[in-house]
């Protein structure tokens, strides 16, 4: 059963972290049932699936997390379709929790004033939270934002045993995708660059680099775009070394591409949830629309179509960007 609902709590009502402020000490919980947060397509709030909020003082959770399995990826790599995958009746999935985007987002001021462990402090508060959530015969499976992609060894670390897959896509891939979302997307993208430089060595530098060189604004944002791919597998292998996971904890979005029902299997041994219950009606429901949009139709012969377009109009600026790519030494060499 994909994305099952028919769980017997599922309008079990319950009260969920949404949003967290560190520096004033301050959360805000929802009021919310397990169905709705199962269906919702994102937990940042994009959409409404709450009743009401309150705001509470942020309290100390004693201990690390138990038991939880994470869904890191670098964007525009199928997160939210494998994730819909792997959302059957037994794993509680929540995509893209606005709390840890917010400890993400003041990362920066909290380890300037404070000491580190207080950032591990306010993961760990964060994750306890959303472990509380879930109900106790259920697994539960977290996808942060990739805008959270800077805390994931904080993240990794506030768990006893955690278990996480990393999804990727091929760096040519990654500038077609930021490249076919336009303006917005570009500067989605130039955004994030700026955030995660901060928590990787030497990124700044290449970052300075990337926004000085040639006269060209779509040169530029291409080798953002190549330095933002670059910069999250780093933050992958870092989070990765640090938990001492295999390489095989890697999935590229090429895989899931070729075989979505077999790709969510792997993901579900390699984070020890339930094995996806698959009907082939279901699947191919879930593949002939968008993820983030469930409500529009996805054509695949249209996409190959407009990377077509894409490499027309952009594949010398694609090669100039990957070729400086390359040209750089490691991250804190």
């Amino acid at each position: 059963m994909v994305e099952g609902t028919n769980r017997t709590d599922a309008a079990r009502q319950v009260e969920l972290l949404h949003r967290i402020d560190p520096l004033a000490g301050l959360t805000h919980y929802v009021s919310t049932d397990i169905a709705r947060i199962q269906d919702a397509t994102f937990l940042d709030g994009r959409e409404c699936f709450w009743d009401r909020v309150q705001t509470r003082p942020i309290v100390n959770h004693a201990g690390r997390a138990q038991g939880m399995r994470f869904l890191f990826h670098m964007g525009f790599c199928g997160s939210t379709l494998l994730a819909r995958l792997l959302g059957t009746e037994g794993t509680l999935v929540m995509r893209e929790p606005q709390c840890l985007t917010d400890i993400a987002a003041t990362r920066t001021r909290i380890l300037a004033g404070q000491a580190e462990q207080d950032l591990a402090g306010y993961t760990s508060f964060a994750l306890n939270a959303l472990g509380a959530v879930a109900p106790p015969e259920e697994a539960l499976l977290i996808k942060p934002s990739n805008w959270a992609n800077s805390l994931i060894e904080p993240l990794v670390a506030a768990c006893h045993d955690p278990a996480a897959l990393y999804l990727t896509t091929e760096p040519r891939a990654f500038l077609r995708a930021a490249f076919r979302g336009g303006r917005d997307r570009l500067e989605f993208c130039i955004r994030l660059a700026v955030e995660l430089a901060a928590a990787v060595p030497g990124a700044n530098d290449r970052l300075r680099q990337a926004t000085s060189t040639g006269p060209d604004p779509l040169d530029r944002a291409a080798r953002i775009v190549t330095l933002l791919w670059a910069m999250q597998r780093e933050l992958f292998a870092r989070a990765m070394a640090c938990a001492d996971q295999p390489a095989s904890c890697l999935m590229d979005y090429a895989e899931l591409a070729e075989d979505p029902q077999a790709a969510a299997i792997r993901a579900a041994e390699l984070l020890g949830l339930p094995a996806p219950d698959f009907a082939s009606s279901q699947v191919q429901a879930l593949l002939s629309r968008h993820s983030k949009d469930p409500q529009s139709a996805y054509d695949p012969a249209s996409r190959s179509a407009n990377d077509a377009e894409l490499e027309r109009h952009h594949a010398v600026r694609f090669d100039t960007a990957l070729e400086w790519l390359d040209s750089q030494t490691a991250f804190g060499a």
